[in-house]
């Protein structure tokens, strides 16, 4: 016996957009991003806390995101809800970090930790913005992504030393401020000399 299920046309249409909206992504080309991330013995696959969650997805994909395109009041940034959803969320998991101390090491024996280093604290960024499988060192930053500046992210390595990222030109950084202190946005421009620059595919 066969069964016959009538799908409205509106339905039908809307889910067709859907489709190919999701093939012409460079997201959904790249298999890194495209795959669930696995329960890394770190990480635990633990789900991603609501604040975290954008509650609307975006409706349209800049080619370009201008400088400084987050606003920011001198503690929080704040990111436009038209933005791809990896650059929302990568905002939101930064903005958690906020007030955090530094301590070698933080971030990469656990995933919410209570001090972060460089490379601990740009980890669990693209670890919430599904770019990440697990926690990465200065050094193994190196060779993530793929090489020069991204539309919305930059990665900014120097390996084996430090390593910080932009996004959409504002700096997420454990350095630049006082001693010990943790991951923070910093406005205020800093030297690369001597950094390599990365970014996720596509952003």
């Amino acid at each position: 016996m066969r069964l016959h299920f009538h799908i409205p046309n509106r339905l039908l249409i809307a889910s067709l957009l859907v489709c190919s909206w999701n093939l012409a992504s460079p997201l959904a080309n790249a298999q890194t991003f495209a795959e669930p991330l696995p329960r890394h013995p770190v990480y635990q696959g633990r789900p991603i806390p609501n604040q975290l969650r954008p509650q609307s997805a975006p409706v349209q994909r800049p080619s370009q995101a201008p400088p400084y395109a987050l606003r920011f009041d001198g503690r929080y940034a704040e990111v436009p809800i038209t933005f791809p959803r990896p650059i929302l969320q990568a905002v939101y998991a930064a903005n958690t970090l906020q007030g955090k101390p530094y301590r070698m090491g933080g971030g990469h024996s656990r995933l919410y930790d209570s001090a972060y280093d460089c490379s601990g604290s740009i980890s669990y960024i693209l670890f919430h913005s599904g770019l990440l499988r697990s926690p990465l060192t200065s050094k193994e930053f190196a060779n993530y992504g793929l090489p020069g500046p991204g539309r919305f992210i930059t990665i900014y390595v120097k390996p084996g030393d430090h390593v910080f990222l932009t996004i959409c030109g504002l700096r997420l950084d454990t350095t630049g401020g006082r001693e010990a202190e943790g991951p923070r946005w910093r406005p205020k421009p800093r030297s690369t000399a001597g950094f390599i620059t990365r970014h996720p595919p596509g952003l």
